[in-house]
């Protein structure tokens, strides 16, 4: 569910986007399992890589079908992602704001005048800013499929509380 008051746009999970997820992971698991149980050569060691890897993936996502907190938070202050960081950026410390779409799925990609300290992130907060930072050239990423309203309604919220210098290339 996601709402606005005040200008404040809040965000969580869509727990049907992640039953969907969930699903995905568990037949993705039986297909590492059945190159365990039937391949030859190296097939049953990817098998097991695959298990190992999508089993991960789909307790992370088993473990967020029970998080019932804000995820996202966007307001005239800044914005708080509990996705990738435990501490509202401000908008001042935003240099730059864009869109980014592949395969379809949007984002928007933020330049930060100071990266989110090491202390405020988890190991795995670290490494999939670390990568996204690798693979889009952006300090920090914010998606929106996965919550309650989407993309769309994460974007909107943007456009309405960063400063309008931020937001010129939105509209």
């Amino acid at each position: 569910m996601s709402t606005a008051h005040s200008g404040q746009f809040v965000a969580r999970y869509a727990v049907s986007r992640l039953v969907l997820l969930l699903l995905g992971g568990v037949a993705l698991i039986a297909v590492s399992g059945l190159l365990v149980a039937r391949g030859t050569g190296f097939q049953p060691l990817l098998g097991g890589l695959g298990a190992a890897f999508f089993g991960l993936c789909t307790i992370a996502v088993f473990t967020r079908l029970f998080d019932r907190r804000d995820i996202l938070v966007i307001d005239g202050r800044g914005f708080l992602d509990r996705r990738l960081c435990s501490n509202v950026i401000p908008w001042n410390d935003v240099v730059s704001l864009r869109e980014w779409s592949f395969r379809g799925q949007s984002m928007l990609l933020l330049k930060l005048r100071v990266r989110p300290k090491a202390s405020s992130q988890t190991f795995f907060q670290r490494l999939i800013m670390g990568a996204n930072r690798g693979f889009t050239r952006s300090d920090f990423h914010i998606p929106g499929d996965d919550l309650a309203g989407g993309y769309k309604a994460v974007k909107d919220a943007v456009i309405r509380n960063a400063p309008p210098q931020l937001t010129q290339g939105l509209r």
